[in-house]
Formats: structure tokens, sequence, C-alpha cells
């Protein structure tokens, strides 16, 4: 239940600020606003009763919070972030008879006025949206404390809450429905819970929200801004989950090759598979390495492009390490290799090292669309089944009946179909 608050004297704003914006984060804060200032217009201080008891009948409300002033400043009034300036003000009735010279019997016209409260809070207020008056008699039966007494100005202030209220309208959009998660409990009410493709939020102005955006088969977007007073539109085109892309790889940023990779839905497992071609390769560095050997083979050339005839193929499966909504993802993988010879006549399996197991720790970055950034680092194992025709690899080593070489670095452009 939003609870009332009638604060007293200008040294109290700041403590009003405060009390607001302590309340718990389930009541509504959409409230109608409304900065007081109560006027005696006359010499008499027993008036002052009659504008206690009319103050405390108007505020009675549960609906709008209430911030007393000492007197009409539209500043210190935008400073509690009223939307209207109330003037509670008693004046001597012109009517009233001169018996009774100790006031018992005089009446007291009692107006209340309301009045926008321009944006920049300097503007002097303009004509009152509203306005309501009584004529009472101050006397000695009190009848002035009855609530009924007050009940034109009660109703006045009841045309006008809707409007003193800080609210601007906030519409979000996608082109997919979707649903909106992380919005304050106090407009839970206006989301109908399902997903829709657009949803109109009227929001308590001068705050900051943060929303999440959840669609099927899409990553959560998260919408953060900044409402002042005028009405939004929000537009948000989730970006859809990867399940299946073809990435363009290098390996060692020399031979060309191409892999097909499946994203699960639901989970962070993938399954991928690749072929990569050493027909022909960019391979400046490798050559030079061996021009400049242990001085045993210059009688090879440099060569800027390589070609052997050769050609491997993987199957494997991975898992993205952390939240499939980063938009850099480490991937842990591992494949089973199978290398083919292109012999004259026929193709066969590679007849030195057929088979290889690759483990490889990549890093896949989303740049703009559709299009992956995608970089691995594998080390390889291989099998050789005649060891008498193994010929040195670049960065390898013979452990055991294994020949394992140390990590091969890939890069490529993955893009999502």
């Amino acid at each position: 239940m939003v609870v009332k608050r009638l604060l007293f004297g200008g040294h109290l704003l700041l403590c009003a600020v405060v009390l607001v914006s302590a309340m718990p984060e389930t009541a509504d804060p959409r409230g109608a606003r409304f900065a007081l200032v109560v006027e005696n217009g006359t010499a008499d201080p027993a008036v002052d009763l009659l504008l206690d008891a009319a103050r405390a009948a108007i505020v009675d409300r549960e609906d709008a919070f209430w911030f007393l002033l000492s007197e009409r400043d539209t500043e210190s009034a935008r400073g509690v972030q009223a939307e209207m300036l109330a003037v509670l003000r008693a004046d001597a009735d012109v009517d009233t008879d001169d018996a009774g010279s100790d006031g018992g019997d005089r009446q007291y016209r009692v107006s209340l006025r309301f009045y926008r409260i321009s944006r920049d809070g300097v503007t002097p207020v303009g004509e009152p949206e509203a306005e309501a008056a009584v004529t009472v008699r101050l006397d000695r039966a009190g009848r002035y404390q009855r609530p009924a007494t007050w009940e034109t100005l009660v109703t006045a202030v009841g045309r006008v809450v809707d409007s003193a209220r800080p609210i601007a309208e906030v519409t979000v959009s996608s082109p997919i429905p979707f649903t909106l998660t992380g919005v304050p409990g106090w407009i839970q009410e206006d989301l109908a819970g399902d997903a829709v493709r657009s949803v109109t939020l009227a929001l308590r102005t001068l705050r900051t929200y943060r929303f999440t955006m959840d669609a099927p088969g899409h990553r959560s977007e998260e919408i953060l801004f900044y409402l002042d007073q005028e009405p939004i539109s929000i537009s948000v085109r989730p970006r859809k989950y990867p399940r299946h892309t073809v990435a363009f790889m290098a390996r060692g940023v020399s031979w060309p090759g191409l892999e097909y990779q499946w994203y699960d839905s639901r989970t962070r497992w993938t399954v991928h598979g690749g072929v990569t071609s050493f027909a022909l390769g960019v391979t400046p560095l490798r050559q030079m390495a061996e021009l400049f050997d242990d001085g045993n083979r210059t009688d090879r050339q440099p060569q800027v492009f390589t070609s052997l005839p050769l050609t491997e193929f993987e199957v494997g499966g991975g898992r993205l390490l952390g939240h499939r909504d980063l938009i850099g993802r480490w991937h842990l993988s591992g494949s089973a290799v199978v290398r083919l010879f292109h012999g004259d006549p026929a193709v066969a399996l590679e007849p030195v090292m057929p088979l290889a197991l690759r483990i490889g720790l990549g890093r896949e970055r989303e740049l703009w669309g559709r299009f992956f950034l995608s970089q691995r680092v594998a080390t390889e194992w291989y099998w050789p089944v005649q060891q008498e025709f193994l010929r040195p690899l670049p960065w390898a080593y013979q452990l055991g009946p294994a020949v394992w070489q140390l990590p091969v670095y890939r890069i490529g452009l993955r893009v999502v179909l």
C-alpha cells in the first residue's frame, strides 16, 4: 500500500525526496505528486484550525503524495518532482456579518486551486487547471472538522489526481514475439504475461530502467533507458542464436578449410565437421625455415605457395564455456581426424599417419549481423603406421607410438546460416 507523506518546512524538502525513494519496490511510485502551499489570508490565527482540518481531508488519499511548501515556489516544487502546485487558502468571506467580536461566528472562504508546474521549474504558474471553494463558519462546535464539510475540496482533488501522476508511456516493440523480465513489481499488472510483439507501459518519469527482452530462439537483449517526461518508443530486433554455421578457416594461417558447426538450441553443446585441403597453401615462413634448416637441405627453394596431395577430414563435438548470450564465447572441442592422400591413380588413406586426435580451445566473437570471428588453437596426436617412412614434422615430438604436434593456430570467419 502506498503510504501518504506530508512533509513540513522548506528545510525538510531533502527529507521528502529520501523518504519517497525509500519506499518498497513493490509500492507503485506513479501516484500523483502535489506541492501544497497553505495560506492564511486573514489576520485571525484561529483560521489555522480551519486550514489544518481542510488539509487533513484533502491529503487523505492513498494514490497521491503531498509535499508542504512554505511559499509558492515552483523551483522547490520541481525539486520534489511534483507535477502540480496546490494552493489552499482561507480568506474572510465578504458577506460575513460583523457580529461576534470574538470571531466565533465569522465565516471564511476556503479555496483550493491547482496549477500545472512548468518542466523547467522556474516559469511562473499560469491559470489554475482546477479550483473549488467552500464557505465555513469557525464556531465553537467545531463543525469545520467534519469530513463532509470539505467534500467539495476533496472532489476537486479527484478531478486532477490522474493528470498529476508523473508518468510517461514507453512502447517496446519487436518483429518477433517477446516477453519482458526484470520489470518493477508495480508494473507487472501492465504486462499480459504472454509473448507479444508490442507492449506499452505507463512508467514513472525521471528514472532509469533496465529490462531484459526474451524471445524463443534468440539472444536475450538488455534494454536500458532513462525516461524523461515525454513518451518514447523502443524497437529491438533480437539476434538469433546460431544453430547452423559455416566457417572459412585457415590452418596455421596457411591451408584453407571449410567447417560446419551445429549449436544445440537448449544447451551449450556443439557438433562440427570440416575439411582442410593442402592442395594449395600460402607458406612463405615454412619454406624459409626449410631453406635455412641444418644446411643439409639447401636444394630446396623458398616458395610463397605450396601444394601437397593431402586432405584432412574431421568430425567432433564441443561445448561453449560461459553463457550463450555472451558476444565473445570460449569453446572447447575434440575431433577425430582422417587424412587422405591423393596418389596416382587413386585416393587412399595417408600411408604413414592416417588418423589423428585433435583437441582445441577456441573463441568466437560476434562482429556484425551474422558474422563471427572464429579462432582456435589445437594440439594433435598422430599414430604412425609405418615408422620407417615417418618424416619430421615442424614443432612435433614423438612420444612412444604417438607423434604429438604442438598447438596449431586456426583463424577464420564464421557465417550463421
